[in-house]
């Protein structure tokens, strides 16, 4: 009966891994056949299997791998073999496959509203353990992951520190900021952008508050945006030669296709918030190109949505001394000559008067219809050329007031009040001269106005603007009797404050001195969010030093105890204190050309960071 069995079939040993499988095969079945038992029993793929078999005698046995038409017998001239015959496999067993639990969406059959749909969704859970949003250095919270532990090349124009790392510096600077009253900075580089080696320099950087983006005007002529810890866009202000003075991110009410403003190359343009050209607004005569731009703030409301920008000019156009070099030979070439020369001579008095002017456009927020252009001239032949031009606002029993002030190399300040009224129907914007006064030393030396910006302050407080100014070597005598402002130095930023009702017709008193830039004068300026400013020295200077808040307070009460603070002096003529030491000197930028303050878009937070244009490049410190 034995015998009989086993000329029937064969015990077989499966050896597979480290597992042992016995198997009967009955003879005359297929490879194919012993292959699918095998599928059952190991669930390893036939088209995986690779089953081997040692060749004994009296058994069983095949060379290489057994394949499907293999037939199991054995001749008739060998004896069976009494024991199992050892098959070895070789071979990976398949996953079992379960039937998704949800229906898988491909991304590419899903639209862009559910793809954008997605990543809201992923950013805001993301958004619970996030810390800050300042959106021109840091991912969107669920790319925060780098991975990196250092300072790294974020891509070819941008190298900054790991994002993890930069909201371990904002912790701190939060924690730090609890613990003391006074804000300061860490001045660590956080980001820098923009190529070394780049010959081109940036001029001017603006912050887009709607997004966080940062705006740099470069003087080749190329506008940059800046955000996420890449370049977005980079366009060029067409029109002539030269560079972009002047870049204004435009406050601007929800709907409207008015982004941010350029100004430079003999032109203004705007531009979408896609850096797409709006429109082109040229300057009243050609050889001048804008400069020192600056939005200025208009209430708001259903029946008025108007967007106001002022800017001050800037000769480009050189005379040629060869013009006339050669001698007249006769009547009519003396004619031709002296035609000539009182043409150039005509056109450089309208030039010297346009740059003692300020070019005021105003129109639509919603940057449907083109903007309207006048000037802001003044009456006096003598007035000196416009060197910087800011605007500011004041709030008094809810009433909303708007103002222009420009300063020139003489020392000289003008105040325009801007009010917004209805003519045939339209919106317009009528400026009317408030006052003129002059800034003059009590040492009797004669300064220049390089530089203004106002400060922060709260509803009902007075107005309150810093003045850089620097040492001139000429003036002129005050436009009226009284007219004039004293300051203790030439060469000092001089806080004025206007009357606390508002009355800008009257000539404001200067409170503050700050005196820490002792090797040169300022060049920019940037009001903080708490209060304080941000001073930027020229190049002998080269240093960025903030003066906080309390440095800043405009109570006069306690003058007589600021004596025996270290770096604080009073005038007693003018009771302007004088300050001398700042509350930090950040030495991580030093001579830059603009400053700008990043706000954290992050609901609640008062946090920070400032910019800086540093040659060709910007640069950007927590």
């Amino acid at each position: 009966e034995n015998q009989s069995t086993t000329m029937d079939s064969l015990e077989i040993t499966l050896k597979w891994s480290k597992k042992v499988f016995p198997m009967t095969i009955q003879f005359g079945d297929s490879g194919r056949s012993f292959k699918e038992q095998v599928q059952r029993l190991t669930n390893v793929p036939m088209d995986r299997q690779k089953l081997l078999c040692s060749k004994k005698k009296g058994s069983i046995h095949w060379k290489g791998s057994l394949t499907d038409d293999f037939i199991f017998a054995i001749p008739d001239d060998v004896k069976p073999a009494t024991h199992s015959s050892i098959v070895t496999l070789i071979g990976s067993a398949e996953a079992a496959i379960h039937a998704p639990k949800t229906k898988t969406h491909f991304v590419e059959d899903m639209t862009q509203e559910e793809l954008q749909a997605v990543e809201d969704a992923t950013e805001q859970a993301a958004m619970a353990d996030a810390v800050g949003m300042i959106s021109a250095i840091q991912l969107p919270a669920h790319h925060r992951n780098d991975g990196k532990q250092e300072t790294y090349q974020y891509n070819r124009l941008v190298t900054g520190l790991p994002q993890k790392y930069i909201e371990d510096l904002l912790k701190q600077r939060k924690r730090k900021q609890e613990q003391q009253e006074n804000y300061e900075m860490m001045d660590q580089l956080a980001m820098s952008m923009g190529l070394e080696l780049r010959r081109a320099y940036v001029n001017d950087i603006a912050v887009r508050h709607r997004d966080g983006t940062l705006i740099s005007a470069l003087d080749d002529g190329h506008v940059q945006l800046w955000r996420h810890g890449q370049m977005e866009h980079d366009v060029i202000h067409g029109g002539g030669d030269g560079g972009i003075d002047s870049v204004v991110a435009l406050s601007t009410p929800a709907g409207s296709r008015l982004s941010f403003a350029t100004a430079g190359r003999g032109t203004y343009k705007l531009w979408s918030e896609d850096a797409e050209e709006l429109g082109t607004v040229r300057t009243p005569v050609p050889g001048v190109t804008p400069v020192s731009m600056v939005q200025v703030p208009l209430p708001q409301s259903d029946d008025n949505n108007m967007i106001c920008l002022a800017a001050s000019f800037k000769v480009v156009h050189q005379s040629n001394p060869s013009q006339f070099h050669l001698v007249p030979q006769n009547e009519e070439q003396r004619q031709r000559r002296a035609a000539a020369e009182a043409q150039e001579a005509a056109r450089q008095r309208i030039l010297a008067k346009m740059t003692g002017s300020v070019q005021v456009l105003h129109g639509a927020a919603d940057g449907t219809s083109p903007l309207q252009s006048h000037l802001l001239t003044s009456h006096d032949e003598r007035a000196a050329p416009i060197t910087c031009v800011a605007s500011f606002s004041t709030k008094q029993n809810g009433n909303h007031t708007s103002f222009v002030v420009a300063g020139d190399q003489e020392g000289c300040l003008q105040i325009w009040e801007a009010r917004v009224e209805k003519q045939n129907g339209n919106d317009i914007v009528n400026f009317t001269l408030q006052c003129t006064f002059q800034l003059r030393s009590e040492e009797g030396s004669a300064l220049s106005i390089v530089c203004l910006e106002s400060l922060e302050v709260g509803d009902g407080q007075p107005a309150r603007l810093a003045v850089s100014t620097a040492p001139n070597g000429r003036s002129r005598p005050p436009t009226a009797a009284g007219s004039h402002v004293l300051v203790p130095m030439t060469r000092a930023v001089h806080l004025l404050d206007f009357d606390t009702q508002g009355e800008t017709s009257s000539i404001p008193s200067s409170t503050h001195s700050l005196t820490g830039h002792t090797k040169d004068a300022v060049i920019c300026m940037r009001s903080l969010p708490n209060g304080g400013l941000l001073t930027g020295g020229a190049k002998l200077d080269a240093t960025v030093q903030l003066w906080s808040s309390s440095q800043l307070s405009a109570n006069n009460d306690n003058s007589m105890e600021l004596d025996d603070i270290e770096g604080t002096t009073t005038t007693k003529e003018t009771e302007t204190q004088q300050l001398s030491k700042s509350s930090q000197t950040i030495s991580t930028l030093g001579y830059v050309f603009a400053l700008e303050v990043l706000p954290d878009r992050m609901e609640g937070s008062s946090q920070f960071a400032i910019a800086g244009a540093r040659y060709n490049t910007l640069k950007i410190i927590l």
